[in-house]
C-alpha cells in the first residue's frame, strides 16, 4: 500500500484534495500571469498610442517645412519616412490586436478550464463522500496503492 511523505496510508479522499488544490493551484497560476500580460499590454498600448501621436505630428511638422521651403528633395524624403512610418504603424497594430485576440482566447480558457474542473472535482468528492459513508471507519476501501 502507499504512503504519504509521514507514513501513513494514503487515503482516497486525501488523494483527490490534493489533486484538486493542485488543479486549482494550476489554473490561479495561469490567471494570474494572463492578469499580469494584460497589465503590461496596457501599458504597452498607451506607449504605442504616445508614440503613434508623436512620430504623425513631426511628420506633419516636416511636410509643412519642407513646402514652406520648397525642397522637392526633402518633401520626397519625408514622403518616403511617412509611408514607412504608417505601414509600420498598420503592421503593428495587425499584431497588437492578434495578441488582444489571443491572450482573451487564453482567458476564456482559462475561466471555462476552471469551471469543468471544479465540477469533475465535485463530482468526485461526492462519489468519494457516498464511498466513506459505506466504510465510516477507513477499513481499506479508500485505500489506495499510488
Amino acid at each position: 500500500m502507499g504512503t504519504n511523505k509521514g507514513g501513513k496510508a494514503r487515503s482516497l479522499p486525501g488523494e483527490l484534495l490534493a489533486v484538486s488544490m493542485d488543479m486549482h493551484c494550476v489554473v490561479l497560476t495561469g490567471k494570474n500571469h494572463h492578469r499580469i500580460a494584460e497589465n503590461i499590454d496596457s501599458m504597452d498600448d498607451e506607449v504605442r498610442e504616445n508614440y503613434i501621436k508623436g512620430v504623425r505630428s513631426y511628420i506633419k511638422q516636416l511636410k509643412n517645412y519642407a513646402n514652406k521651403f520648397k525642397d522637392e528633395e526633402f518633401k520626397s524624403l519625408i514622403n518616403e519616412l511617412s509611408k514607412f512610418t504608417e505601414k509600420y504603424i498598420e503592421d503593428t497594430l495587425y499584431y497588437e490586436e492578434l495578441d488582444d485576440k489571443n491572450r482573451m482566447e487564453a482567458k476564456v480558457y482559462l475561466n471555462e478550464s476552471e469551471v469543468r474542473l471544479t465540477e469533475r472535482s465535485n463530482a468526485l468528492d461526492k462519489a468519494v463522500i457516498a464511498l466513506n459513508k459505506k466504510d465510516p471507519a477507513g477499513t481499506g476501501s479508500l485505500q489506495i496503492n499510488l
